[in-house]
């Protein structure tokens, strides 16, 4: 351990004390009567840092030998006693976020004249909540029209299963794939998933992806249905659509009326309007329950972070849809490191469905990990036409090249002659995530890249 005194006996014995600025996780050579002796050095304790409406430090003494040591964080100090090869946990008050932002955590630790200190960074941040994701376990089964559900019949084509790498308009996730019955009458299918249990004091939503899978015959499209089954077995349609394009589309449903209840989620696809159950190829994907709105969470992190979405740098007050939308000119800003842009290996980028063109060449530097100047893409008259305070920017990658990218920000010259700017997305997005240089959300090759560009349509003057 840093500061440690280390006693070695050869022909005699030997007082070292390992240096005070040794980092924790070092290889320390050290020569003794004519032989090299390698010292691997560890921290006075190994550190966990959690929450749980406070502060939680787990403490996992390295020392031989029991000690009451000093811990403090955030400004207060705790007595510890510190047991060899044994975790002891210590609570520090929380003083809790009311904004989003970034804080630093030190703490410091001290126990037989040695110290150990280490940092995190306490993120609070605005998004949805995730409750629960739906687990792959399900009770399956159909029913023909007129008739009573069941189990899955050997002859009906009906199916439901999950299934890894669903294509619907060349987008693959992986989900749950569903065929109504066909063969002896037409019908839906179904899957009931295991129950969970809602917050009491949260509105809650369920929200999925559907789509109509690649390759199917278009027919008269696939009407997908969201239930409910309560705790006394009542069954209540809340969600559905009519779909028949080859695309995901999201749809999701409000679960408001079931707060603090334990519910079942139940899935359906049944054919068209026109009982026509040709290419009904149902795919569902995405399926989760989180919160109705975003809410301010808090995590821990072991390296600097920032926040998901940083200030606009060119914010106006009051800004409207409509201004947006009537913008002269727009721009896609965005750095990048690795992309070639040029043959093969050439991506696109779409913004709200609208494709905006070629990403151009990097500016950044795989080897040194400098990121260089902004690279931009014009929006055509047609994607700033469908602007919003949240967009979705798509990178298509289909010759695999290998990239990174991240601060996605929109750029707007307003009717009026202004500037106006969404926020700076931050994180960085990898393709694909064994990259020899990757970092940050890495996107396997066959998948687009997604990324959410906000306008603050409510900035103070």
């Amino acid at each position: 351990m840093p500061g440690e005194v280390v006693e070695v006996y050869g022909r005699k014995r030997h007082v070292f004390r390992i240096p005070h600025d040794v980092e924790p996780g070092t290889r320390l050579w050290q020569q003794f009567e004519g032989a090299w002796i390698d010292f691997t050095i560890v921290p006075l304790a190994h550190a966990e840092l959690s929450i749980n409406g406070e502060l939680l430090l787990s403490l996992t003494s390295n020392l031989a030998h029991r000690a009451r040591g000093k811990a403090s964080l955030g400004g207060c100090e705790r007595t510890v006693e510190l047991l060899p090869r044994k975790t002891v946990t210590v609570s520090f008050p929380l003083a809790h976020p009311t904004r989003e932002e970034v804080r630093t955590l030190r703490m410091k630790l001290t126990a037989d004249n040695l110290t150990y200190e280490r940092t995190w960074w306490l993120k609070a941040e605005r998004d949805f909540k995730i409750i629960a994701l739906l687990s792959e376990q399900f009770d399956g089964g159909e029913c023909v029209r007129g008739g009573k559900e069941g189990g899955f019949k050997p002859n009906s084509g009906a199916l439901a299963r999950i299934e890894r790498r669903l294509s619907c308009g060349g987008e693959i996730k992986d989900g749950l794939f569903m065929h109504p019955p066909y063969k002896q009458g037409v019908g839906y299918t179904f899957a009931t998933f295991e129950p969970i249990q809602l917050p009491r004091n949260l509105p809650v939503a369920f929200r999925c992806s559907i789509g109509k899978r690649d390759g199917s015959d278009p027919g008269d499209g696939i009407l997908f249905r969201i239930a409910v089954i309560d705790e006394n077995g009542v069954e209540t349609v809340v969600a559905e659509r009519q779909w028949i394009e080859h695309a995901w589309s999201a749809l999701e449903a409000d679960l408001s009326q079931w707060a603090g209840q334990r519910i079942r989620i139940k899935l359906i696809a049944d054919v068209g309007p026109n009982d026509n159950s040709v290419g009904d190829w149902a795919c569902w994907a995405d399926m989760r329950i989180e919160s109705k709105e975003p809410v301010l969470l808090l995590t821990v992190h072991n390296k600097q972070v920032r926040l998901r979405y940083e200030p606009a740098p060119y914010p106006i007050a009051e800004l409207t849809i409509a201004q947006l939308r009537t913008a002269k000119r727009g721009w896609v800003h965005f750095q990048s490191i690795g992309l070639e842009g040029r043959a093969p290996y050439i991506c696109e980028a779409i913004l709200n469905g609208v494709r905006i063109g070629e990403l151009p060449r990097s500016k950044g530097n795989e080897l040194t990990g400098e990121w260089g100047e902004y690279a931009s893409v014009e929006l055509p008259p047609a994607a700033i036409a469908k602007l919003n305070a949240q967009n979705v920017l798509e990178i298509i990658n289909p010759g695999n090249d290998c990239f990174k990218m991240r601060n996605f920000w929109i750029e707007l010259e307003l009717k009026d002659g202004r500037r106006c700017s969404s926020k700076i997305t931050t994180p960085v997005y990898t393709q694909p995530p064994e990259w020899k240089y990757a970092e940050g959300i890495g996107v396997p090759f066959g998948r687009r890249i997604k990324v959410t560009i906000i306008f603050d349509m409510r900035v103070e003057k």
